[in-house]
């Protein structure tokens, strides 16, 4: 019985994320709060190693740091700003093992979702989301005398798939 609907039930039922999808959405969140906390603080260490530097130094403010970090993780490598410094670099060779292995994992991450996706349509195991509908799966006979007595009682309201 439901004594309660809420006015979005329709909206929430398509966002909602369940069971194996909710265990791959909570580790894309992890890499993904990884690999920004990991761009902070090597952001951070960079500029507090570089104000120590010569004159010669390109990470002058902590944007620069956070401009820095990202270059270095995407592997573009601009070269407009780099440490001079031994610890700048230290951060700096830290910064691109561990943020290319972590950009790894979260592009195999994403190609796995979608791989996944893939093969559940191909084997019929994607969740149907739809409203009024019987499906009856393993025709034999049994299914027929349930498909009979269900249009004996006129359900007019639902369609029904086999």
């Amino acid at each position: 019985m439901k004594l309660f609907l809420h006015p979005f039930r329709k909206i929430s039922d398509r966002l909602s994320i369940r069971g194996e999808d909710q265990k791959l959405f909570i580790r894309f969140l992890w890499v993904c709060s990884f690999i920004a906390i990991l761009l902070l603080i090597s952001a951070l260490l960079a500029w507090a190693f570089e104000q120590k530097g010569t004159q010669e130094n390109t990470i002058k403010s902590f944007w620069d740091g956070i401009w820095w970090a990202i270059v270095s993780i995407a592997t573009v490598g601009y070269g407009d700003k780099y440490p001079v410094t031994f610890q700048g670099r230290l951060v700096g060779i830290i910064l691109i093992i561990v943020g290319y292995s972590s950009l790894s994992f979260f592009t195999g991450l994403i190609a796995s979702l979608f791989v996944e996706d893939r093969l559940k349509g191909a084997k019929g195991l994607k969740t149907i989301r739809t409203h009024n509908h019987i499906v009856i799966c393993g025709w034999n006979n049994t299914a027929e005398f349930f498909l009979k007595a269900l249009l004996e009682k006129q359900v007019s309201e639902m369609d029904i798939c086999i």
